[in-house]
């Protein structure tokens, strides 16, 4: 993954200190897409925006942090922009840094996947107010301009582009969702569920956050499967909905997967791109004309 670097740090505290922040003891606590960076001794965290928002600019970012502060305006269990300074986003040095309220997340700590789908659907219930502008869920452009990086980087994308094809020629409306929705945005605190992470917010139908979880058990059969239990414990839905917004995410999070995985390249990454890559290649029929030549 993307190496934390110490002008992204210095600038998250700089920007701290200069709001009055107590900074004594920075730790990045993530180091993936974003730097997230603890302020200690203040409950503040600063992320650092790199990958998505290099691609869709600071407007997404600023939407992220208005759709979060909406939610939880409205009763729902998500991740607070940070009270004690101007949450923003702030542009410093090139970099895009957002403030946060620090949680005190343990992966380990036990949650019930019933629970958390529960949350899932207090989410939408209080997103479905928001008037802010978002994305829609196609995203048309940007993979586009996602695949046309990635071709001429010598990547094979041509079943990537046969996917984005089929969605978007079912393009439905729908309400803001998460647009990411699965269990590594869920903050394990000792009070229960804080969903996170919003950058991937789009307009679509509620099904759309369902399907990013069957993708990620689909996607990652390393994995405990969680999506039966969240989904049974999120509630009423619509199956046939569902089945059309699994490809729809399916394409957003393939063609991510593949770029990541060009700009950081790991041994697990590749695995999981190609399994990823291949369910759309099992999908048309490819992987079985390749046994055939």
């Amino acid at each position: 993954m993307v190496a934390a670097t110490e002008r992204e740090v210095a600038t998250g505290v700089s920007l701290g200190r200069e709001h009055g922040l107590p900074v004594d003891e920075p730790i990045v606590v993530g180091d993936r897409t974003n730097l997230l960076v603890h302020l200690r001794p203040s409950p503040v965290v600063a992320r650092v925006a790199r990958l998505f928002a290099a691609e869709r600019g600071a407007a997404t970012v600023e939407a992220q942090v208005a759709l979060s502060r909406h939610a939880v305006a409205h009763g729902a269990p998500v991740a607070a922009p940070a009270d004690e300074l101007p949450p923003g986003p702030h542009e410093r040095d090139g970099l895009l840094i957002t403030f946060w309220r620090w949680y005190d997340h343990d992966e380990a700590r036990k949650l019930s996947n019933h629970d958390i789908g529960r949350s899932l659907r207090d989410v939408h219930d209080a997103l479905a107010s928001y008037r802010g502008g978002l994305a829609h869920y196609a995203r048309a452009d940007e993979l586009r301009s996602v695949l046309d990086r990635l071709e001429r980087a010598g990547e094979d994308v041509a079943v990537l582009r046969r996917g984005l094809e089929e969605v978007q020629a079912t393009q439905l409306g729908g309400q803001p969702v998460h647009g990411d929705a699965h269990p590594g945005n869920v903050l394990r605190t000792p009070a229960g569920v804080r969903w996170t992470d919003f950058e991937a917010a789009c307009i679509a139908p509620r099904e759309y956050d369902l399907a990013a979880l069957l993708w990620m058990d689909i996607s990652r059969p390393e994995r405990p499967p969680v999506a039966a239990e969240v989904i049974a414990g999120y509630g009423d839905h619509d199956r046939e909905m569902l089945e059309l917004m699994l490809p729809a995410y399916g394409i957003f999070n393939a063609v991510w997967t593949v770029e990541l995985v060009r700009r950081m390249p790991s041994r697990r990454g590749i695995e999981v791109r190609d399994h990823r890559v291949g369910w759309w290649r099992r999908r048309y029929g490819l992987d079985a004309q390749a046994r055939e030549m």
